[in-house]
């Protein structure tokens, strides 16, 4: 019998602008570090077809960036997320509160469900992650950890 992820843990955003993709980045590690009890995605966006992998975990963790300015010295943000009515234009992009709402509406199923949003400094084109965000990078990993454990 093959035993199911109890999380999954979702990375998304966009690396060919710089720190828009701590998200996917995020979600590498974590697939490197082979986390037990663990499965990760790394996509450019959220999209419905995300919903039937939700449906095979007990809860999910959205990894994402925020617009932040390195002046303020931004905080990592951790926030539980519950589903929120779908949009009208709900398609090929939408937003973690959303996915939990269809994954509820086609699948009937609810999980626990986080997202931990790293400050962005800089999302100029580009492939490499500003030092503030890359700074970010290890406090997030420990926040995931940390998600990952509660029962």
């Amino acid at each position: 019998m093959v035993k199911m992820s109890k999380t999954l843990i979702i990375g998304y955003g966009n690396t060919l602008r710089r720190d828009d993709g701590i998200g996917q980045i995020l979600a590498q590690d974590i697939a490197e570090l082979y986390w037990p009890n663990c499965q990760t995605l790394s996509v450019h966006q959220l999209t419905p077809e995300l919903a039937a992998a939700i449906t095979a975990v007990e809860r999910v963790i959205f990894i994402d960036a925020y617009i932040a300015d390195a002046a303020s010295n931004p905080p990592l943000r951790i926030e539980k997320v519950a589903a929120t009515e779908p949009t009208a234009g709900f398609g090929h992009r939408s937003d973690p509160g959303e996915l939990l709402a269809l994954t509820q509406i086609l699948y009937n199923k609810t999980v626990l469900a986080w997202q931990v949003l790293i400050p962005a400094i800089d999302i100029t084109l580009g492939e490499t992650l500003s030092p503030p965000t890359e700074q970010a990078r290890t406090t997030a990993l420990a926040a995931i950890w940390r998600l990952v454990q509660v029962s």
